[in-house]
């Protein structure tokens, strides 16, 4: 095989690819493109950035493109966003969810409409019956020489993290958690661990003491917009920036940190079909 070249003859104009554009493109690029050429240009940065990290993992040792003709196919994963020409006959997702950008951003979809059907109808006045309870932490820990600190670190985050659960007593919930590498100016590595929980909840909703400890960022919204839902998607589900750009030795071990472990979950009217429901499990 060989590297197409993924001629664009279109952008999506939906919300949910603007919410792609949000979560991916700004995240990778660290720039805010509204225009369809800032938005090619980007697209075709982010597609080469793709290309030479695969080399990069997989001069590190990374395992998973090890089947013959795996690398080739996951150079020519189609981007998102854009529409472009004879793709879907030939070209597939890679599937790898935790770093493809193009694969990440077809991983919010479940999210973005599972949210975009408890909006009101439109052209409805009504008061929701309901907020989005946003409950967000991180931390961040020097980097050890060691896979198997940061390995130990992000289990128990995760144990941590999904613990609060049942304490919050929601209609609903989704959970996510994420590793990221990360490289100061200076030059020091770091990894930042993150989870984000959104919960359905009613108006007159009281949150445990226990919960707002100071150190989680908790925000409510009232769901009456699509605007609302494409930023609550951007923040939760936002592309960790140091799988592509960080020291490839360090996202190696993110992938390894990662690997099956379930980094999303789903609570109550969050949950979905036995269809959909793989969708919403690509990031395990």
């Amino acid at each position: 095989m060989y590297d197409n070249l993924f001629k664009i003859v279109g952008i999506s104009k939906t919300g949910l690819s603007f919410c792609q554009k949000i979560t991916t493109l700004w995240s990778i690029c660290g720039t805010r493109s509204l225009s369809d050429l800032d938005v090619s240009t980007s697209i075709n940065l982010v597609m080469n950035a793709w290309r030479a990290r695969i080399m990069q993992l997989v001069d590190e040792g990374w395992h998973v493109p090890s089947a013959p003709g795996k690398v080739q196919f996951m150079r020519n994963c189609p981007p998102v966003i854009v529409r472009t020409e004879d793709v879907d006959r030939i070209f597939q997702p890679c599937c790898q969810y935790h770093i493809c950008p193009w694969c990440h951003s077809r991983s919010i979809a479940f999210l973005y409409n599972k949210l975009a059907s408890f909006l009101p109808i439109r052209g409805g006045y009504s008061t929701p019956a309901f907020r989005l309870l946003e409950i967000r932490d991180n931390r961040v820990f020097v980097k050890k020489s060691a896979g198997k600190f940061i390995a130990s670190v992000f289990k128990d985050w995760i144990n941590t993290s999904r613990q609060l659960m049942p304490f919050l007593k929601a209609a609903g919930a989704y959970w996510r958690a994420t590793i990221d590498p990360l490289t100061t100016k200076k030059g020091r590595h770091l990894w930042r661990l993150a989870y984000s929980v959104l919960d359905k909840v009613p108006m007159d909703y009281v949150l445990p003491d226990f919960v707002d400890n100071g150190h989680r960022t908790i925000r409510y919204t009232d769901m009456k917009s699509r605007r609302q839902l494409i930023n609550i998607v951007a923040r939760t589900c936002r592309y960790p920036k140091g799988m592509m750009w960080g020291p490839p030795d360090m996202a190696l071990v993110a992938l390894g940190v990662r690997r099956r472990k379930k980094c999303t979950a789903l609570y109550g009217c969050f949950r979905s079909s036995k269809k959909n429901g793989k969708t919403s499990d690509n990031s395990k």
